[in-house]
């Protein structure tokens, strides 16, 4: 007992001496393991190289189908991309829209009369994909993907010699062009590495379909013009990186049982610290006429430094296309028509405790295809224009709302205002009343007056449905219905 007693002295007074020498010295923390989480909003960035093959088809004056090009394509490219993932274990699951510019091409000899020179040259391609992967180890995911895609084209053809076949004759030293977006399909398969708590590096490799389409050559001469039918698909490599954005997660275990914000819409304030922070309201919509047009678009509206329910700086991003029919003013004959649309747009968002409003200004792209030529439609090619847009929503009483929305760009002039105005009947958050729009672009102006049902629950995802009479001065009378779906995270 004696021996144990002095030894835990001895030790005792070690390591008090210990401990008052140590009180000099610098204190040095251990750095926390990092926590590697795929769930969240991300963007970055890319480089890489495409390749693919063009097939150029006669079918002028009569589609015999000859070959008149067959041309490998290649060349560098870069751009864009966010998304959104959603870790669950090793699960990891996500959306994710792409942009790169590009220099995939080349220059050809093609036809078989003519001395004929051609290009073919990719401005910039689009996608929007799905994506679902495994962890291989916390910091790596092996993935694929898989969605739609849209590519940008420039063509041009110039013979340098007298030639002809089948009737068709060679117009010497005149230049044709044609350029047209088109959409298509992707798959892909990939794998990126988690260097960071927030940044990430990935290689990747893409498959792209865009299948056959007519293109229309117009030449710099009067009447001068031949279509085409082209075929294509790309391959594409590409490296690049990722950063995302780390907004933390929700203080409560609780389920959620926040309703969702609607599209444009003011969301019921939080009621405690403990509900969730939404900083992304994701939407998509179609609208459909009976004088044969369908629009349908899909987008996101972010608070990149605050959530959605506080005042600060938003940004919006939307891509969206169509298809429409119409009579020549000339010929009289149904023009069809294609288009495709892209917002990139940023501003200041306003909450209040029965309003919100968004005040947003940016960029717009449009580009429009026409199955003919049509010299009194100016709504064809594309357009880069500069665009604003504003919203607001308020509830005057809580079973009541006024909504408003309108924007405008200059590409093509193309405009859209709305106004509703909605009562609850039943108590129940849903609202019903009448609504006003009018839109439209150089080619057409659009009146439109009709009721809406808003705010529909189906769990955090909310939505919207609208129908009524529309007078379109291009098409006439007819009828409308659209149904748009919105949800938070």
């Amino acid at each position: 007992m004696r021996k144990l007693l002095g030894t835990t002295t001895v030790l005792a007074a070690f390591a008090f001496v210990t401990f008052a020498n140590a009180a000099d010295l610098p204190v040095y923390k251990a750095t926390p393991a990092p926590v590697w989480d795929w769930t969240g909003m991300y963007f970055g960035g890319h480089v890489g190289y495409g390749w693919g093959n063009k097939k150029w088809f006669d079918i002028f004056p009569t589609p015999d189908m000859e070959l008149d090009a067959d041309r490998a394509i290649g060349g560098a490219l870069g751009g864009v991309q966010a998304g959104y993932r959603f870790q669950h274990n090793w699960l990891v699951v996500g959306i994710q829209g792409d942009y790169s510019w590009s220099g995939v091409g080349a220059h050809f000899n093609c036809f078989t009369f003519g001395a004929q020179n051609c290009d073919a040259k990719t401005q910039w391609l689009a996608t929007l994909t799905g994506s679902i992967g495994g962890l291989i180890t916390p910091q790596a995911l092996l993935y694929i993907k898989g969605g739609g895609a849209a590519v940008r084209d420039q063509f041009s053809d110039l013979a340098t010699a007298a030639g002809s076949r089948a009737g068709v004759n060679a117009s010497p030293g005149v230049p044709f062009n044609a350029d047209q977006t088109r959409l298509g399909w992707i798959a892909g398969i990939g794998f990126e590495w988690m260097f960071d708590r927030n940044w990430s590096a990935f290689a990747e490799y893409d498959y792209m379909d865009f299948g056959s389409q007519v293109v229309t050559f117009n030449g710099e001469a009067p009447n001068a013009f031949f279509p085409e039918l082209i075929k294509q698909q790309m391959q594409l490599v590409k490296v690049g990186f990722n950063y995302k954005l780390d907004w933390g997660a929700s203080a409560s275990g609780s389920a959620d049982t926040t309703p969702s914000k609607p599209s444009y819409f003011k969301a019921p304030a939080r009621n405690s610290k403990d509900e969730p922070e939404y900083h992304v309201l994701a939407f998509s919509g179609v609208d459909v006429t009976s004088r044969n047009s369908t629009d349908g678009w899909m987008g996101a509206l972010i608070s990149p430094t605050t959530d959605l329910d506080s005042f600060g700086p938003r940004i919006y991003v939307l891509g969206g296309g169509g298809y429409y029919k119409y009579p020549s003013m000339t010929t009289g004959q149904q023009v069809k028509g294609t288009y495709e649309t892209g917002d990139l747009l940023g501003g200041w968002g306003f909450e209040g405790r029965n309003y919100s409003a968004n005040i947003l200004a940016g960029l717009n792209v449009e580009n429009h295809n026409l199955s003919m030529p049509d010299p009194t439609n100016s709504v064809h090619g594309t357009q880069v224009g500069a665009k604003i847009r504003v919203d607001g929503w308020i509830n005057p009483t809580p079973r009541s709302l006024i909504y408003e929305e309108g924007e405008y760009s200059t590409a093509f002039n193309t405009y859209y205002v709305a106004a509703k105005g909605g009562w609850d009947f039943f108590g129940n958050s849903i609202f019903l009343g009448p609504e006003v729009a009018a839109l439209g672009n150089d080619r057409f102006d659009q009146g439109r007056v009709g009721v809406h049902v808003t705010q529909f629950k189906f769990g955090k995802v909310q939505m919207d449905i609208s129908g009524g009479f529309m007078h379109d001065t291009g098409v006439g009378n007819g009828g409308y219905s659209k149904v748009e779906l919105s949800t938070n995270f």
